[in-house]
């Protein structure tokens, strides 16, 4: 097996400033791949399935891992994740769980006896989106613009966390008033999320998160505090509390 300074010691040799090379240990195949500042190592180990992918400086120091599954795990998927603050993970660990054991259930009750209307139930870590890929028997998919993986397939523990950085999210737009157009079904449906959310959800929305519920056209949109918001391409309803959105709605 490698060590990392044996193969950071193999680059140093080369006298290049950038490259790739592939190196064959057994049941180990590491990809490595540097430039004059950054090396990323990718290590299948063909008996366990599994792979690792190593990010660090060219003096070997910053190291930060990415585990998983070997069909799971690579560079382009450990560029994204290695941005996750400690903030992230740890809402992204609760927003994860809570997507797993709800979104399916809270989409049934939503559509209630309207069983072919649109509803998807998702979780926002930002820049993540956490929701149930129903094309790969429901697992819990992590995406964001068009990197993604499945949550049960990759070990974060390991990564070096960066530190906690800012995410902007504009919540209320008040320079375009606007009105809602519902009918009488989607507020049926409304009124089942509010419902479904008051009996399992409230308090359970990890901060730094929300949760998206969109029906049909509409998202509904609710946050760490309990406080929503309607939203469609038209622009955001002020915030309210459960209690003044069921009232709108004739709850």
């Amino acid at each position: 097996m490698k060590s990392i300074n044996e193969i950071i010691e193999s680059i140093n040799a080369l006298g290049v400033s950038e490259g790739h090379f592939t190196i064959k240990d057994g049941h180990l195949t590491y990809e490595v791949t540097f430039d004059e500042s950054v090396v990323d190592i990718t290590t299948t180990d063909e008996e366990e399935g599994t792979a690792k992918v190593y990010r660090l400086s060219r003096d070997g120091s910053a190291l930060r891992v990415v585990k998983g599954y070997q069909y799971a795990v690579n560079p382009e998927t450990a560029e994204f994740l290695l941005m996750i603050d400690s903030r992230q993970l740890d809402c992204l660990k609760k927003m994860a769980a809570l997507i797993r054991d709800h979104a399916t259930a809270m989409e049934a009750v939503i559509r209630g006896r309207y069983e072919e209307m649109e509803v998807c139930v998702t979780g926002v870590v930002p820049p993540f989106t956490v929701e149930i890929d129903f094309s790969d028997t429901g697992k819990v998919q992590v995406a964001q613009e068009e990197y993604w993986f499945y949550w049960d397939e990759l070990s974060l523990e390991e990564i070096e966390l960066s530190a906690s950085h800012p995410f902007p999210h504009q919540m209320i737009d008040t320079r375009h008033p606007f009105t809602f157009d519902i009918d009488w079904e989607m507020q049926d449906a409304l009124l089942n999320a509010l419902s479904y959310y008051r009996k399992h959800l409230d308090g359970s929305i990890p901060y730094y998160g929300w949760l998206h519920v969109r029906v049909q056209h509409l998202k509904l949109i609710i946050y760490p505090n309990g406080h929503m918001v309607l939203a469609d391409k038209a622009g955001m309803s002020e915030p309210m509390e459960m209690h003044e959105l069921a009232a709108q709605l004739g709850g």
